[in-house]
């Protein structure tokens, strides 16, 4: 049998990346003036690769002995008995098109992925299936002959696994052999590619954060055996020494980080890699240990300088002085630092996204992100306060670029203007490009 998985996108001149955002996807977006279009360009040319889950479901249908290809136009969808289109809501217009597509041609097709959970009824019009939640875990536990030959229909769940040993690795091979570049990002220490050691947030955040919406909140980890296993097997099959943890927050547990890189050290494998944490998993310790083991990259969330805009949409975090102290300490260590900001959260108005970029500046940060609060479907802020606040019929809007619902206190001018000036403004001065020609300089 063949299966084909159809990874669509729309034409943009963003990088698109529906790997981000908890998998709904992103376009990355930062403005129209001659510093912005600067930033954008750079971004789009080191930021290129599919779905995580993309590469963990064609494994599993590899190893099952399913003959699978990847694709991205559906002009290329011919002679197959199941075609798996992957969902996001930047680009679901365009998902939706190719879906009547493949409806017209009568191809048996199910759409997978973080979005088509958080609202099937949007892709089972179209469709003959939703798998609803992880669909690598679906298609290891469920007879796929059955499947296709009983030509199943409707919202069909996939049960949350505590065991992440059970998959297969990523099947990124065959990404490389179709030309490599759509599967990786090219950074300092050269091809890069994604990986997971663990799946599950348990923080407040996820009030307004979209991993929970397919992850759960529930902490599922990967053994340190297993992820070194991987590690080691790209390492020495393709010559990959750099890798991006796609965790939702890496290092929430110190003694199993720990154990990493000590098995790490031990293996001498002289990789490098990055993560995204929440700063209170990065005491000095652990980030010296984590340091020692390859760690060179981390990207954290800060969100607001304001406790009471935090507060409001339930996002704790570590005293500000704090904060900009551990980012200092840890950078010292010699980690590269991504501070995340959001402007447009509920509270917020003009000044404190000023303080904000204030903020972010006494920060200092290696490399700092701006985006729009977006209350996405699927998440608690979305179903209890905003589904009926939403200005705009159009899912593709919710880029973090736009305001979507109508804020008290600003408007989408008002913050596309924050956004636009918060780049220019922090990545254009003297304070942090001396600090980047030094870093890149060592």
């Amino acid at each position: 049998m063949k299966i084909i998985i159809l990874d669509p996108y729309k034409k943009s001149n963003s990088k698109i990346n529906k790997d981000q955002a908890g998998g709904y996807g992103t376009s990355n977006e930062f403005g129209d003036n001659f510093f912005n279009l600067i930033l954008s360009y750079f971004v789009k040319k080191l930021i290129q690769y599919p779905p995580l889950y993309v590469a963990y479901s064609i494994s599993v249908l590899k190893k099952k002995g399913y003959d699978v290809t990847y694709e991205n136009d559906v002009d290329l969808v011919n002679n197959v008995d199941l075609c798996l289109v992957t969902s996001s809501i930047v680009c679901h217009e365009t998902e939706l098109e190719v879906l009547k597509k493949l409806k017209k041609r009568e191809i048996y097709t199910g759409v997978i992925g973080s979005f088509c959970t958080a609202v099937p009824d949007l892709y089972i019009k179209e469709s003959d299936f939703v798998i609803s939640g992880e669909p690598e875990f679906f298609l290891l536990k469920e007879d796929i002959n059955i499947l296709i030959k009983e030509k199943k229909r409707g919202i069909l769940k996939s049960v949350l696994d505590k065991n992440l040993d059970k998959l297969p690795f990523p099947a990124w091979e065959v990404f490389f052999n179709s030309g490599g570049p759509k599967a990786f990002f090219i950074n300092k220490f050269g091809k890069t590619i994604p990986i997971l050691a663990s799946r599950g947030c348990p923080y407040s955040c996820f009030n307004y954060c979209t991993y929970p919406t397919q992850q759960g909140r529930v902490v599922r980890r990967r053994s340190v055996k297993n992820i070194i296993s991987e590690i080691k097997l790209w390492k020495e099959k393709y010559n990959i020494n750099s890798f991006l943890f796609r965790d939702p927050v890496f290092s929430i547990n110190n003694p199993q980080t720990e154990q990493f890189c000590n098995e790490l050290i031990k293996e001498d494998l002289k990789i490098k890699f990055g993560i995204e944490t929440h700063l209170n998993n990065l005491n000095v310790q652990i980030a010296k240990k984590l340091y020692s083991a390859g760690l060179r990259y981390v990207e954290v969330g800060i969100e607001s300088s304001s406790d009471e805009v935090l507060k409001d949409c339930k996002r704790f975090s570590i005293k500000k002085e704090r904060e900009i102290d551990l980012v200092k300490t840890i950078e010292k260590i010699g980690l590269k630092v991504k501070t995340m900001f959001i402007y447009g959260l509920p509270l917020d108005n003009y000044k404190s996204c000023l303080d904000t970029l204030n903020f972010s500046k006494r920060i200092n940060a290696t490399y700092s992100q701006f985006s729009i609060f977006t209350p996405y479907p699927g998440t608690p802020i979305y179903d209890t306060e905003y589904k009926n606040k939403i200005l705009t019929k159009k899912f593709e809007d919710f880029t973090q670029w736009q305001l979507v619902f109508k804020h008290k206190n600003l408007s989408t001018e008002n913050l596309k203007n924050l956004v636009k000036k918060s780049y220019k403004e922090y990545y254009f001065r003297l304070g942090w490009l001396l600090k980047y020609f030094k870093i890149y300089k060592s």
